[in-house]
C-alpha cells in the first residue's frame, strides 16, 4: 500500500496525518549521517503512531536505513517501508 493510500485511510479513520519530505528536514545531503539524523529526529518529534516510507529503487536502501535506526529508538512505533 502507498504512503498517500494509507494517509487516506488514516485520514479518513480521524488520525492525523503528516508527510514528511525530505527536503523540508535538510539543506545539505553531503553528509549521509547527519542527513539521517535530522530525519530521525524530525520524526520522532511528531511522536508517530505508526511511519511508512515510499521511495524509489534508488534510495530503498536509505528508508530500510532509517527505518531500522527508527525502531531502535522508538519500539512502539510500526514502520513500513514501500
Amino acid at each position: 500500500m502507498g504512503t498517500l493510500i494509507l494517509a487516506k485511510i488514516a485520514m479518513a479513520s480521524n488520525y492525523n496525518v503528516h508527510i514528511l519530505r525530505y527536503w523540508e528536514v535538510c539543506e545539505d545531503f553531503s553528509d549521509y549521517f547527519h542527513f539521517k539524523e535530522k530525519m530521525i529526529e524530525r520524526i520522532l518529534l511528531l511522536n508517530p503512531k505508526i511511519v511508512s516510507f515510499y521511495s524509489r529503487c534508488t534510495d530503498y536502501h536509505i528508508c530500510v536505513d532509517i527505518s531500522n535506526e527508527l525502531k531502535s529508538k522508538n519500539h512502539y512505533c510500526p514502520v513500513k517501508v514501500d
